[in-house]
């Protein structure tokens, strides 16, 4: 009689990285934005579906910024990358340095405060907006963005 003896998996501690799951990252082919204030690198949610944008939080604002310039640079807002609740369009942007943007609008829009209420008043439709919310860890991701952003 042959005995099987299973060998028991070493323990792993929760700071072990070899304990948590991989998630391997896409492929990045970032866009390449020339301007005379720059060079950028980025990918947005159109790119890549696996830009994180957890962690990130308000550093500032783009103002008279539209909905359609927006769509120029970064393409259609996302679809799943933000609640249907307090937020009408966000769009993440990944820097080819790693660090992300995201650009959203806040209790502003429809989806928040509804359609047109007796006295009139209503959220603005998106082609209405022109003041967007910045989230990041880092605030020079605000200064990036008004940069990239600027019209010659």
């Amino acid at each position: 009689m042959s005995e099987t003896v299973m060998e028991r998996p070493k323990p792993t501690t929760i700071g072990d990285p070899k304990s948590r799951p991989r998630t391997k990252r896409s492929t990045r082919h970032y866009v390449d934005l020339v301007n005379k204030y720059g060079d950028f690198h980025f990918v947005t949610h159109n790119h890549v579906k696996d830009i994180d944008p957890s962690g990130t939080s308000l550093v500032g604002y783009l103002e008279d910024t539209s909905f359609y310039r927006l769509i120029e640079m970064f393409g259609r807002p996302g679809t799943d990358n933000h609640d249907d609740y307090k937020c009408d369009a966000q769009w993440d942007i990944e820097f080819d340095d790693g660090s992300v943007a995201t650009i959203y609008n806040w209790k502003n829009g429809l989806n928040y405060t509804g359609k047109i209420d007796k006295d009139g008043n209503h959220g603005l439709q998106l082609t209405d907006m022109n003041k967007w919310n910045v989230g990041g860890k880092d605030p020079k991701v605000l200064d990036r963005l008004l940069t990239m952003l600027k019209l010659d």
